[in-house]
């Protein structure tokens, strides 16, 4: 017979284990997307930032896609490269131009390492210098080469700049086999947008993006979402943690999934967790993972040591 003391020892124990196997099959269903892959740590939408999601086995990584002067789809947030490179340096004259008045030639002189182990000192590395922009290709490639194959959530960032850029994505998709390798979805804030990725390869899931306050997102902005994709990507500030659980409840009776942007916060992500949302963006992939107890912080910072030492 165990002791008293054992036995309480014992309890502690199980009830932790079982604590703990319900947290991960609470996270069982919820998906960790890298934004702009892991960009608390390497510079946004760079190659170092993406194989660092992958090594982490993040199930998707984000993408903004955008297009130069001379037809080349590239992964960039902002309409112009002020924010998160050297331009000031090679193009002073031309900082706030427009991506699509560059050619690719002209982008491939930019780097983003400078800038962001400027931003981000506790993070810098003499490894991040010299990131690149990258092509769509350049993504896709890391999706369909890693031994992990994280699936590629892309957007089509301001599509009314680029007209036919969806058709565009699909092509490359289908050039590379990308569409039989790997987990796709589509997602914009353009409905329109998703509505020509829907024409195009109506069984790949494409999300409604929105940043619509939580009035027009009850009343408005599911409608839209049911109508043009499968889900919803709402900004999580949006909704009031008093209505999370109906929203939810709403999304799913309409077979929408919600993928919330952008939660960089363990506090935010395990409430999301618990509500039992489908999933969320983050910039923070080593702490999503770690709140769905698929990683320990021990084998983060050991894939993070081996790409940057």
């Amino acid at each position: 017979m165990l002791s008293p003391t054992k036995l309480i020892s014992l309890t502690l124990v199980l009830l932790a284990s079982t604590a703990s196997a319900a947290k991960s099959d609470l996270c069982s269903h919820f998906t960790v997307i890298s934004h702009r892959g892991f960009s608390g740590r390497a510079p946004e939408e760079s190659k170092l930032a993406y194989l660092l999601a992958a090594d982490l086995h993040t199930d998707y990584l984000e993408m903004d896609i955008q297009r130069t002067k001379d037809g080349v789809l590239i992964a960039n947030h902002d309409n112009t490269f002020a924010r998160t490179t050297n331009i000031a340096q090679v193009y002073p004259t031309r900082v706030n131009d427009q991506i699509s008045t560059f050619t690719w030639d002209e982008i491939s002189k930019l780097e983003t390492g400078i800038w962001f182990n400027t931003k981000f000192p506790p993070f810098a590395s003499p490894k991040i210098l010299g990131s690149a922009i990258l092509k769509l290709e350049d993504v896709v490639r890391v999706s369909l080469t890693h031994p992990n194959h994280p699936g590629l959530y892309i957007e089509s960032k301001s599509p009314e700049l680029y007209p036919g850029i969806e058709k565009e994505i699909v092509d490359l998709l289908e050039k590379t086999n990308a569409f039989k390798k790997v987990k796709v979805i589509f997602q914009s804030f353009d409905s329109g947008s998703l509505e020509k990725f829907k024409e195009l390869r109506p069984e790949i899931p494409r999300v409604y993006l929105t940043e619509e306050s939580w009035q027009k997102l009850q009343k408005n902005e599911l409608n839209t979402a049911i109508k043009v994709g499968n889900g919803i990507g709402p900004d999580f500030k949006t909704v009031p943690p008093s209505e999370l659980s109906s929203f939810l409840h709403q999304a799913h009776a309409s077979k929408q999934m919600v993928h919330f942007w952008t939660v960089d916060d363990l506090e935010t992500m395990n409430i999301l967790i618990q509500a039992k949302a489908d999933g969320a963006f983050t910039n923070r992939t080593d702490l999503l993972l770690e709140a769905c107890k698929r990683m320990n912080e021990n084998d983060i910072e050991s894939a993070i040591a081996k790409r940057l030492k």
